[in-house]
């Protein structure tokens, strides 16, 4: 499904009790666009997300609150929909990179006589674990790891991973190179509370696009259903 809608002195208004969406997207289609929206009033949602819909995109020519964006429901299984926000918003309009790390292999860094790390990164362990924490589930290094001449070779069940706080932002884009552009890895994500203890197998917790992340109880993680390729834009 792919439809544009070129609104004209369209506005949307909250009338208390009810919600004010100006879409209701139960559909799993793509690329379905909405220009020049105004909203009314302080409700924050300009679309609503049930199902699978990815690269959809609305912009907001005046609102009446700031920070406006899609809701998704505990239905939905992807995200990857872009707001913008034209009114006293520019910086909306622009992507703010929020960690880097171009070179993994001039980043590492031997955290004990077996173990390798990374600066920037955590290391974590895929496997099953016991442990509930942040501090539990990350590390400075890992053993498992070896450095090579060209890259650092993971044995199973071993990755690096950012770490973000997402009380603010709630959207990321991530790249990735593996040595000679391979394909491989998935998607890898664990969620923790601002107390941080580790949230399991929590509805919303996290959406992507182009796949579908699965809960792994043993590992207290969602990983990608599918690996990362550039062939398929997954990841």
């Amino acid at each position: 499904m792919r439809q544009a809608f070129d609104i004209q002195e369209y506005i949307l208004r909250e009338l208390d009790p009810n919600l004010a969406s100006s879409f209701f997207n139960e559909t799993s289609g793509s690329a379905i666009i909405s220009r020049a929206l105004r909203m009314e009033a302080r409700w924050p949602i300009v679309a609503r997300h049930t199902a699978g819909a990815q690269d959809c995109e609305c912009e907001v020519a005046w609102a009446n609150t700031y920070r406006v964006g899609i809701q998704y429901t505990a239905t939905a299984s992807r995200c990857g929909n872009a707001v913008y926000n034209r009114h006293r918003a520019p910086a909306s309009r622009h992507l703010r990179l929020v960690g880097a790390v171009p070179n993994v292999r001039a980043a590492a860094f031997r955290q004990s006589v077996t173990e390798v790390g990374a600066e920037g990164l955590a290391a974590v362990a895929t496997s099953t674990t016991t442990q509930t924490t942040l501090a539990g589930l990350s590390f400075n290094g890992l053993d498992g790891i070896a450095v090579t001449p060209r890259g650092l070779l993971l044995d199973a069940q071993k990755g690096f991973a950012f770490v973000v706080d997402c009380t603010q932002a709630k959207e990321f884009a991530l790249a990735h190179w593996l040595v000679n552009g391979a394909d491989g890895g998935r998607l890898f994500v664990r969620c923790f509370g601002g107390d941080g203890i580790v949230r399991e197998n929590a509805a919303g917790d996290v959406l992507a696009s182009l796949t579908t992340l699965a809960w792994n109880a043993p590992s207290k993680s969602w990983t990608g259903a599918a690996t990362m390729a550039d062939s398929s834009l997954i990841g």
